[in-house]
């Protein structure tokens, strides 16, 4: 696993986009957890499953970050938008896991699912660092490897 790839689909969006939304999802899995409140993470697994499966169109998230990411960051690089459908891909699975864990009474597994969340969203955020594309790697390493 010395090469990291990522999947790739040649439709472009602004780098600010991804990391405005890692952000917002920062800022409500932390007031999720101080609420100790399963809701909001309910709320992100639709949203997730909007910019993982359906795309950003219905997504309020996303639509909040292209807006603020068209009007703050205007002149970021165009990036693949494939390895961030991947990642809200990956962010709908821990969003339903942290939901569940609420739901069934351990909210302190739930916390600890949306501290590693926050930490993934936090490396896009802050240094545009895809976790994602490691996942990824790793997951074709293991495909590849039972073929």
């Amino acid at each position: 696993m010395k090469n990291i790839t990522c999947p790739i689909s040649g439709n472009r969006i602004s780098e600010a986009q991804p990391r405005v939304s890692a952000f917002i999802v920062i800022l409500l899995l932390g007031v999720s957890m101080l609420l100790n409140s399963f809701v909001i993470p309910l709320l992100l697994v639709f949203d997730f499953f909007q910019r993982g499966f359906v795309g950003r169109r219905y997504s309020v998230v996303g639509q909040i970050a292209y807006y603020l990411a068209s009007k703050w960051f205007s002149n970021a690089p165009q990036i693949d938008r494939a390895p961030k459908v991947f990642a809200a891909r990956l962010g709908f699975i821990f969003t339903g896991l942290i939901f569940v864990l609420y739901i069934i009474g351990a909210s302190g597994l739930a916390n600890a699912f949306s501290l590693l969340l926050m930490v993934f969203a936090g490396l896009e955020c802050f240094f545009n660092f895809c976790v994602g594309c490691y996942i990824y790697t790793f997951l074709n390493y293991l495909l590849l490897k039972r073929a």
